[in-house]
C-alpha cells in the first residue's frame, strides 16, 4: 500500500472512530452544520434513570434572559428531586443559570447575560449534593432556540397549569390515534368475518380433503379475528386510562387556578 493510501485509510478510520464517539455521548443531539449542537424539545433526556424532558425552551433578546421548562420522571425513586445547574458557552463566560422552579415533576431554569449572538449553550443539571454522576447535558443554539417577546417568572401552579395543559393536548392525540387503530380493526373483522362466510357457503358438495383446507382456513381467520378483537380491547382500556387522566388534569387545574 502506497503513503498516499495509507494516509487516506487513516482519515476515514478516524472520522469513523470520532462519528462513533459523538454518537456515542451526543445521542439526544443534533448537529447544526456541524457545529452548532441543539437538543429537541420533547426528547426524554436521561441523568441517572432521572428522565427530563425539555417541553420549552425560550429566549428574549430584550432582556438577555432564557427559560427552560422540563417535565421530570425520576424513576430511579432514590428520593433524589433537587437539581443545580450551570450553563457554558464557548463565547461568553458570564452567563448565570438559576433555578427557578423545583418539584418532583417539573424543572424550571432561568438563564441570564445571553447576548443575541450568543452562538451555543450548553446546559448541565446536577444533584444538588455531590455524586460521581456524570451531569445531564442539553444544548441549544441561536439558529433553533424560541425567541419570545418576555419572560417572567410565574407561580409553580402556573407552571403546573401549563403542564397539565401539555399533558390533556398529548393524550387527547393519543386517543385520537387510538380511535383509528380501532376503526382500522374493526374494518378487518368485518372482513375477516365475510371471508368466513364465503367459505362456509363452499362446505356442499367437496371432498373430505377440500372441507379440511375450507376448516382450516377458517380456524386461522378466527384466530385472526380473535386478536384484533384483543387489540381492540386494549386500546379501549387505553382511552379509557387516558381519558381519566385528562378528567385528573382537568379537575386540578380548576383547583390550581382557585388557588391563585
Amino acid at each position: 500500500m502506497t503513503t498516499g493510501k495509507k494516509s487516506l485509510y487513516l482519515l476515514i478510520s478516524l472520522i469513523v472512530i470520532v462519528s462513533g464517539y459523538f454518537f456515542l455521548f451526543f445521542g439526544n443531539v443534533i448537529g447544526k452544520n456541524n457545529n452548532r449542537l441543539f437538543t429537541e424539545i420533547g426528547l426524554e433526556n436521561n441523568l441517572n434513570e432521572h428522565y427530563m424532558t425539555i417541553e420549552s425552551w425560550i429566549y428574549d433578546p430584550v432582556s438577555k434572559k432564557m427559560e427552560v421548562v422540563f417535565d421530570i420522571e425520576n424513576k430511579s425513586y432514590d428520593g433524589k428531586d433537587n437539581y443545580l445547574c450551570s450553563a457554558i458557552s464557548r463565547k461568553y463566560n458570564n452567563i448565570s443559570a438559576e433555578v427557578i422552579v423545583n418539584t418532583r415533576d417539573i424543572l424550571v431554569i432561568h438563564l441570564s447575560n445571553v447576548p443575541k449572538n450568543f452562538g451555543e449553550i450548553s446546559l448541565r443539571i446536577y444533584y444538588d449534593e455531590q455524586t460521581e454522576i456524570e451531569p445531564l447535558k442539553v444544548y441549544t443554539n441561536e439558529d433553533v432556540v424560541e425567541i419570545a417577546d418576555n419572560i417572567s417568572v410565574k407561580t409553580t401552579n402556573q407552571y403546573y397549569i401549563e403542564r397539565n395543559e401539555r399533558l390533556i393536548s398529548k393524550y387527547s392525540i393519543e386517543n385520537e390515534n387510538y380511535i383509528a387503530e380501532i376503526d382500522m380493526l374493526n374494518t378487518k373483522i368485518e372482513n375477516a368475518t365475510i371471508s368466513i362466510s364465503d367459505l362456509q357457503n363452499q362446505f356442499g358438495y367437496k371432498t373430505d380433503a377440500e372441507l379440511k383446507e375450507i376448516e382450516s382456513k377458517i380456524i386461522s381467520i378466527q384466530s385472526e379475528i380473535a386478536t384484533y378483537e384483543k387489540d381492540v380491547n386494549m386500546y379501549n382500556l387505553m382511552i379509557e386510562e387516558n381519558t381519566n387522566r385528562i378528567t385528573n388534569c382537568t379537575m386540578e387545574n380548576e383547583l390550581l387556578r382557585s388557588e391563585q
